[in-house]
């Protein structure tokens, strides 16, 4: 029990390293030249197609983070408790991740209904960028290496 807590400290701590380091050092730098190269016109568009991919860069490095043997795949426990520790932050203009903000357009919504396709984005923004966190949790799994065999597809007879 131990040693499941540390490994999801440990997933914690390098998926919010990764997650800033990416952000800082790869992302914003991209978003700069983008914005010379393609317009700025386009930079709605760009980030978050870049924050999606620094989300799957982050989810990979926590799930090779959490694992505590090399053949073993991940458990998907710490790549839920990164993602619920995200939800509480407001990254500004970081990451479009914003889980804060989900909740008081749905608290909004729930006293005018003129907020509902605001609560619709965000809902949708933010699956978009979960989900693309948990697909990166997925890539880090350790494949299957089968022999190869030149009798591919053919029964052998012994």
């Amino acid at each position: 029990m131990r040693q499941r807590l540390l490994i999801t400290a440990r997933s914690i701590a390098a998926g919010w390293a990764a997650l800033l380091l990416i952000a800082w050092l790869v992302e914003r730098p991209l978003l700069s030249l983008a914005g010379l190269w393609i317009g700025e016109d386009w930079l709605a568009t760009l980030r978050p197609l870049l924050d999606c991919a620094t989300l799957s860069a982050t989810g990979w490095m926590v799930g090779r983070v959490s694992r505590w043997r090399s053949n073993q795949p991940p458990r998907i426990f710490q790549i839920l408790v990164f993602a619920v520790s995200l939800l509480f932050f407001n990254f500004g203009q970081l990451l479009t991740l914003n889980g804060l903000w989900l909740l008081r357009v749905a608290l909004d919504t729930l006293g005018n209904l003129r907020y509902l396709e605001g609560l619709v984005t965000s809902v949708a923004t933010q699956a978009i960028l979960l989900g693309s966190l948990i697909v990166g949790w997925m890539w880090s799994r350790p494949t299957e290496l089968r022999p190869l065999s030149l009798a591919a597809g053919e029964k052998q007879e012994r």
